[in-house]
């Protein structure tokens, strides 16, 4: 069972490797950032629409911004038409640590030499954040849309699931990500040997 031992070294070593692997991710996180984030938010939104009874009508990235509409049919006093709902966020919203994140976790394996299945769990975590996000946004919006007038308990529940997912998670992710690397090989919390 591995310990954590910190010298001098380690922790000089471990700086010094974060700095180039953040270096690093963030550079190659400028190119594919956007491409990220079409495939977590339009698969986020999709699943939402699916659930909800709505389609995509439209969904772009332009710049920074994720532009959606969602759109359902309803009958009117004139016949058949659209309800069209316009949601926007920014893709920084739930992107920007990721550079961060993963610079820790490569850190974090240098040092301390952790298997990859730990790895890619963490990152497969990662993905789940981002994607429990923008599945909060699009899915708290509709309901909050549909409902305006409503109180709904379940309402309530997600958008308090919302404002954690987006106030806290995102916010801490690295260091719950780099929390729960620690936690996993059981170099975070070993239990005392007593003699």
């Amino acid at each position: 069972m591995p310990t954590l031992k910190l010298t001098r070294l380690k922790i000089f070593s471990f700086i010094g490797l974060f700095i180039v692997f953040f270096v690093f991710f963030l550079m190659v996180w400028l190119f594919i950032k956007l491409y990220y984030a079409y495939i977590i938010s339009y698969l986020s939104a999709k699943i939402v629409c699916f659930l909800r009874g709505f389609s995509i009508k439209h969904f772009l990235i332009q710049g920074d911004d994720i532009l959606l509409v969602i759109s359902r049919p309803v009958i009117t006093v004139k016949g058949y038409a659209d309800l069209d709902i316009n949601l926007q966020t920014k893709v920084s919203n739930f992107t920007f640590n990721v550079p961060l994140t993963l610079a820790l976790l490569c850190s974090i394996r240098s040092i301390l030499r952790f298997s990859w299945r730990v790895f890619f769990e963490a990152f497969l975590l990662l993905l789940i954040i981002h994607f429990l996000f923008m599945f909060l946004f699009v899915d708290t919006y509709l309901i909050s849309f549909l409902n305006k007038n409503v109180f709904n308990i379940f309402q309530v529940i997600e958008e308090y699931l919302w404002a954690f997912v987006d106030n806290l998670l995102i916010r801490f992710e690295p260091f719950l990500i780099s929390i729960y690397v620690l936690i996993r090989e059981k170099i975070l919390f070993t239990p005392v040997r007593s003699r």
